[in-house]
């Protein structure tokens, strides 16, 4: 009996023998297919490179700006009266054009640094005021010349008369400084330019009234009083300057190292570029200017606008080249390898590692330099 039991379990001895057999057989399956092959070298199977080359590296700094046109200037009220025409804002009003106009009197833009302060008259003065108004009858073509420091005599004062009479501004009402004063030849009209040693001499000429002085073409920005008003003094427009420009705060100029002259790169969110020149620094740039008083810390004139076109104002990139290394051994910082002794090294295609200095790290490109670098070397790099 004990024989047929022994002969009763050895199918299912032989069973568990088979199992066992293949389940070490899976292992070894398994073993083998991870380890790796001696006589195929392993390498990874993304592997990206980059090329060392030689080209000139720079170093910006970057800060937001906002482009604009600038400060803005008040315009204010001359003349007494009512309104009766403002312009639009963006208007861009040159020399000799209308800013607004009062009882249907207008004002006018001159050019120049010095306001008038008195009526400009033919009468034998001279002053900066004088120069100012003298210029500008030149440049409109209605004097031919008007050397610095002159006196303003009978041809200035013709010149002034025939301009007011083009552009609408009403007769001077000053006393006559002589008896023999004459009328115009038609007698119809106080412009005529006849008896100039008389009353001409006094009514030719420019109040301060009559014109804004500004350094040069302005761009109406606000409108601060309305058409029907009935005003003597007080802010009518503001302006600014025709050129488009980029303010700072005191934040961004901390940030970046200007310099009033310095070239910088100008930058829109949607990648129109363009260059500027600093022009202006403010004294307090590092404690704060007053934007809410048109004081940026930092101005930069726009060298070039035209990328710019139909972008009044908006936020911008100000980059400063603050360091260039030319014509060194350069490669993606991607491709360095942190060593573990310290310093870094290059790693070859076929897995040397070669020793390296770096210099200058410029955006996504390091200098190299070495005994072991060369130009044009291969060297692995990470994706």
């Amino acid at each position: 009996m004990m024989s047929r039991r022994l002969l009763a379990r050895w199918p299912v001895v032989g069973g568990l023998i088979t199992v066992l057999a293949v389940v070490a057989s899976l292992v070894w399956w398994a073993i083998a297919a991870a380890a790796p092959s001696e006589s195929l070298p392993q390498k990874p199977a993304n592997l990206a490179t980059a090329t060392v080359e030689r080209q000139d590296l720079h170093l910006s700094q970057s800060a937001t700006g906002v482009l604009g046109f600038g400060s803005s200037f008040e315009v204010q009220a001359v003349k007494t009266g009512t309104i009766t025409w403002l312009p639009t804002v963006g208007t861009v009003v040159g020399r000799g054009q209308q800013l607004y106009r009062v009882n249907e009197e207008p004002v006018l833009l001159f050019q120049g640094v010095t306001p008038l302060y008195r009526v400009v008259n033919g009468s034998g003065l001279q002053g900066n005021d004088v120069q100012t108004v003298a210029n500008n009858l030149v440049a409109l073509g209605y004097l031919s010349e008007f050397a610095e420091g002159s006196k303003t005599g009978d041809e200035f004062a013709v010149a002034a008369q025939s301009l007011r009479k083009d552009k609408g501004l009403p007769p001077l009402e000053l006393p006559p400084t002589d008896d023999s004063v004459r009328p115009a030849s038609d007698g119809s009209s106080e412009y005529g330019t006849e008896g100039v040693s008389g009353s001409i001499a006094t009514r030719g000429g420019i109040a301060h009234s009559d014109v804004y002085v500004a350094p040069s073409d302005v761009r109406v920005e606000g409108i601060d009083a309305q058409l029907g008003t009935t005003v003597a003094q007080g802010t009518i427009l503001r302006v600014t300057q025709t050129a488009q420009k980029v303010t700072l705060d005191a934040e961004a100029v901390s940030a970046i190292s200007l310099t009033v002259g310095a070239s910088v790169t100008l930058t829109l969110p949607g990648g129109q570029t363009t260059t500027g020149t600093v022009s202006e620094i403010a004294a307090n740039a590092a404690e704060g200017a007053d934007p809410a008083r048109g004081q940026p810390a930092a101005t930069i004139d726009v060298d070039d606008s035209a990328p710019f076109e139909g972008v009044e104002s908006g936020p911008i990139t100000v980059s400063l080249v603050s360091e260039t290394r030319e014509n060194v051994l350069a490669v993606p910082v991607a491709a360095l390898l942190a060593l573990r002794e310290g310093g870094y090294a290059l790693e070859t295609e076929d897995g040397k590692l070669v020793a390296v200095t770096t210099g200058l790290f410029a955006g996504q490109f390091v200098e190299v330099s070495g005994s072991g670098v060369t130009e044009g070397m291969v060297v692995v790099t990470a994706k």
